[in-house]
């Protein structure tokens, strides 16, 4: 198989972070959460697991939008995949905990990415990113900077939920509440019934 992509201009969201800084939480929301949880959706319904979603992972076209790369590691999983794969701190407990798991550790990584782009580290942040992911197991991550919001809050914990039953999907996730409130027009209506759940 081969995937083919347009180029992505815009460069990827970790250089953005690098000679940027951290993003505002609207911006956040609209420019990368937003886009992202619908890519994850759609793959998730067609039943593919990326299994590396990290920022340097993470484009924007000329025009802003948002592309997800690297699908080499990416798995297209009838059931539950089983390989320990992809970047260490954004790995999710599941790899190294059980036999098998879903793509709710597409969710986790999206936790850790947002966690990193409020605050410039990942939530289990070590020197070792052995350590760092065996930390991901146990530990809850460093508090949130002041000034983050309740709602941007609820959402890192929800999908930095260590059990993978109880972390939302990407579809779940489009109908959270400060989600919601970033969504524009048409897109708030479509996603208006995922939000009931919250």
């Amino acid at each position: 198989m081969c995937l083919v992509f347009e180029p992505c201009r815009g460069g990827d969201l970790y250089k953005r972070l690098t000679h940027c800084g951290l993003l505002s939480e609207a911006q956040l929301c609209k420019e990368v959460i937003i886009p992202l949880l619908k890519v994850l959706s759609n793959l998730h319904s067609l039943g593919i697991i990326h299994r590396d979603i990290k920022p340097e992972n993470i484009f924007f076209d000329s025009a802003g939008c948002l592309v997800l790369g690297d699908f080499g590691l990416a798995l297209r999983a009838p059931e539950r995949a089983t390989s320990r794969v992809g970047t260490l701190d954004y790995m999710s407990p599941e790899p190294r905990q059980l036999p098998s798991y879903d793509n709710k550790v597409d969710v986790w990584a999206l936790g850790v990415l947002v966690y990193e782009c409020l605050m410039g580290v990942t939530p289990f942040g070590h020197p070792d990113p052995e350590t760092s992911s065996l930390q991901a197991q146990f530990r809850r991550p460093a508090p949130l900077r002041p000034g983050v919001s309740p709602g941007c809050a609820d959402f890192v914990a929800r999908v930095l939920t260590k059990q993978a039953g109880l972390r939302p999907s990407a579809a779940q996730l489009l109908g959270h509440p400060w989600v919601q409130q970033h969504l524009q027009g048409g897109d708030a209506a479509a996603y208006g019934a995922a939000a009931q759940q919250w």
